[in-house]
């Protein structure tokens, strides 16, 4: 049931995003799912990387903040479609360093 529960909560955050970029900011964004991907880097970092020096909390924020400020420095000023251009690249690049070529 607690399962259940966190993986609604996940969605629910996931669905606010893009309900508050779409209807308050009415900007379009196609590579959300990746960004939203990008959070979930705890599950994906592999287990061999030395992340002892610092704390459980800063390691699941530490590399969404930072693909998150690298990304607003090239778009932070896109509006409309170039946006949702944008995000998509984003997509791609992400999916692209995410999922290994194998």
């Amino acid at each position: 049931m607690l399962y259940i529960l966190n993986t609604i909560g996940i969605a629910a955050i996931a669905a606010i995003g893009l309900n508050i970029l779409i209807w308050l900011y009415r900007q379009i964004s196609l590579g959300h799912g990746a960004f939203f991907g990008v959070g979930a880097t705890r599950r994906i970092m592999p287990p061999d990387w030395e992340w002892d020096s610092i704390s459980p909390y800063r390691r699941r924020v530490l590399l969404p903040a930072l693909v998150g400020h690298d990304y607003r420095l090239p778009s932070g000023r896109f509006e409309g479609l170039y946006l949702t251009i944008a995000t998509l690249a984003g997509q791609f690049y992400i999916e692209y360093v995410l999922i290994p070529v194998g």
